[in-house]
């Protein structure tokens, strides 16, 4: 449809009302990603990315330790480890493979979804925390900053399903994993490793 405007020097100037509208300006670009969220959402995921690494680095920590649980528990349940002269591998000991396995899987499971800020992780993930704190003493100290940060206030925001839609809408900000979760898990397994060849090799 032309549609007409009488221009001040008396032309008439036809404009073609049913030309495509440009496209609308893209929004901000970071990292590769492209954030659809209003400037406020923006900005407060950008005030909250210190804590969102720390909490996803505790995520980490949990996935990491769920993992190496777990394999420990079918190590434990399939190893050719038969003590005082027995054929089979006693019983007793498939069944608490068979309970560190679940166990590790279930922590496995609960520190993916604390990385990925899943509302449903936060309880599973405190009472794990809990009993993670017997482990004198190296369980005590993770386990305890991670209950330091998963029971206060930054730690029940940054789960919510508010502030979820807000990550979801900002995918081009990023909170990086620190180097210290890194330090952390080459340790482990620097230490896994050696002590599951060890127990293959009997």
């Amino acid at each position: 449809m032309l549609c007409g405007f009488q221009l001040e020097s008396g032309e008439t100037l036809d404009v073609d009302s049913t030309a495509p509208h440009p496209p609308p300006s893209k929004k901000k670009r970071k990292n590769g990603k492209v954030n659809t969220g209003t400037k406020k959402e923006i900005r407060i995921r950008e005030e909250h990315t210190g804590k969102e690494r720390s909490l996803r680095g505790a995520g980490t920590l949990q996935l990491a330790g769920g993992t190496i649980l777990f394999l420990s528990g079918v190590l434990s349940m399939f190893a050719d480890f038969k003590p005082n002269g027995a054929e089979d591998l006693p019983e007793g000991i498939k069944l608490i493979g068979a309970i560190i396995a679940a166990l590790g899987f279930l922590s496995a499971l609960v520190g993916w979804g604390i990385r990925r800020l899943k509302s449903w992780s936060r309880l599973p993930f405190i009472l794990l925390n809990l009993f993670g704190l017997l482990g004198f003493p190296v369980g005590t100290i993770i386990s305890g900053y991670c209950l330091y940060l998963i029971l206060g206030e930054n730690g029940k925001y940054l789960l919510s399903t508010e502030y979820g839609k807000i990550v979801e809408r900002t995918q081009g900000v990023k909170a990086k994993t620190s180097i210290l979760v890194w330090l952390i898990l080459a340790a482990l397994v620097g230490f896994v490793l050696p002590a599951a060849a060890a127990v293959m090799s009997r």
